[in-house]
């Protein structure tokens, strides 16, 4: 597909005004001159006609139709909120008998207490680690250790097994 020069489409363009432009004058004229007064005129008379009509509807719906509405409405809001529950229950278990959805997982309140007590014990346990002294006895570092040998005791001796006795292995 090629794609057409700016010349080509300036001709279409010309050529469809000419062939156009006519009937869209005349549509334009007809509506000016026959359309529009007629709307005018059936719209105006259509005003006067329905006027006592329209007030008399407003004075109905604020005088007879509003008040019953909202007194049937205060009087069936509390049997709403009371029922609502069962008729949502009734209808999620119609539906997964219907096998249109699956039933709702059961919640474990046991399964969450646990795991968030089990967090809480945690949090405890570092935090008591973490308040303990810290320039306690470096017992586990073997620099440490390095340094202090005791002196008090004196040297264990070894007996030394000959390689030939039946005890050594």
């Amino acid at each position: 597909m090629t794609r057409p020069s700016a010349r080509a489409v300036r001709r279409t363009a010309a050529d469809l005004s000419d062939q156009m432009g006519p009937h869209l004058s005349n549509a334009r004229d007809t509506l000016v001159t026959d359309v529009l007064p007629k709307m005018r005129a059936t719209g105006a008379d259509l005003a006067v006609r329905a006027a006592p009509h329209v007030s008399h509807a407003k004075d109905t719906l604020v005088d007879d139709v509003l008040p019953k509405v909202k007194a049937t409405g205060a009087e069936v809001l509390p049997k709403v909120k009371a029922t609502a529950p069962k008729v949502k229950a009734t209808g999620l278990n119609l539906a997964v008998r219907a096998g249109l959805m699956e039933a709702p997982k059961k919640r474990h309140p046991f399964r969450t207490a646990a795991v968030v007590g089990a967090l809480g014990v945690g949090a405890y346990a570092a935090w008591n680690a973490w308040r303990l002294p810290q320039a306690s006895d470096d017992w586990a570092h073997a620099d440490a250790a390095a340094d202090k040998v005791r002196t008090d005791q004196p040297e264990a001796t070894v007996p030394v097994v000959p390689a030939d006795s039946p005890t050594a292995f």
